[in-house]
């Protein structure tokens, strides 16, 4: 389940495009990694791995391959820079 909040809807929405999680899956050593995701603006170069869905009024392609947890996007502002960020993710 992913959701967004009310302040990253209206940046997302300031940038008027689609949003897309990049979620990586390292396997070069004993112990298989899973990157936090990240959020990207735009769509997806390889869309047949994800899935899109409309939240909030604003579409946002999740990956295929992404656990089932609760995850937000939310607004992280650090000295005036703003960007979307995902919250919740806990590695296995």
């Amino acid at each position: 389940m992913l959701t967004i909040s009310p302040e990253a809807r209206r940046y997302a929405l300031e940038k008027g495009a689609s949003l897309f999680l990049e979620y990586l899956t390292v396997n070069n050593c004993c112990i298989p990694f899973q990157t936090e995701p990240s959020v990207r603006y735009g769509k997806p170069h390889d869309p047949e791995h994800y899935q899109k869905a409309e939240i909030e009024g604003i579409d946002v392609y999740i990956p295929l391959d992404l656990p089932d947890v609760p995850l937000a996007i939310e607004l992280n502002t650090f000295i005036g820079l703003k960007r979307l960020v995902v919250t919740g993710w806990r590695h296995a």
